[in-house]
């Protein structure tokens, strides 16, 4: 068989079963492959099984949060994936924490349609960087 790339994976951590299935359903119809958890503890284990090409990241979550999910990714040899956070949370603060523990780029969930999800997952792999709107202070020059 000719050299049909394989799917990108993606983990998608969201508590909420709705928005959940619905970023599923998008993502898959756009090629990818896609794995789900409810919670932080099961996106976690899940992310370390599955060593994914793309997470997608809430920040409130049961039984383990976001932030702790990026922290333990760092020290435990998975700060190489890529995690791209989608939360409710809209202070330039969280979206700042989020930058610190290694996101590649951070969303507000209200402002973002299923078509939209799928289109920012798309340039991330086309550009293989960060298009948020967002925008992460630049550090001083020195």
């Amino acid at each position: 068989m000719e050299g049909k790339e394989k799917p990108k994976r993606i983990v998608i951590v969201e508590d909420s079963q709705e928005i959940r299935e619905i970023y599923e359903m998008k993502l898959q119809s756009g090629g990818y492959e896609v794995l789900t958890a409810k919670d932080g503890e099961l996106g976690e284990s899940l992310i370390k099984k599955e060593r994914p090409d793309l997470v997608l990241l809430d920040i409130m979550l049961p039984k383990k949060d976001g932030y702790d999910i990026m922290k333990d990714m760092k020290t435990g040899g998975a700060g190489e994936i890529p995690v791209i956070v989608i939360s409710n949370l809209s202070s330039k603060e969280d979206a700042l924490e989020a930058k610190k523990l290694g996101a590649v780029d951070y969303f507000i969930k209200a402002d973002l349609t299923p078509a939209d999800v799928l289109w920012k997952v798309d340039m991330f792999f086309k550009n293989n960087k960060p298009n948020s709107l967002i925008k992460f202070p630049n550090p001083p020059a020195l």
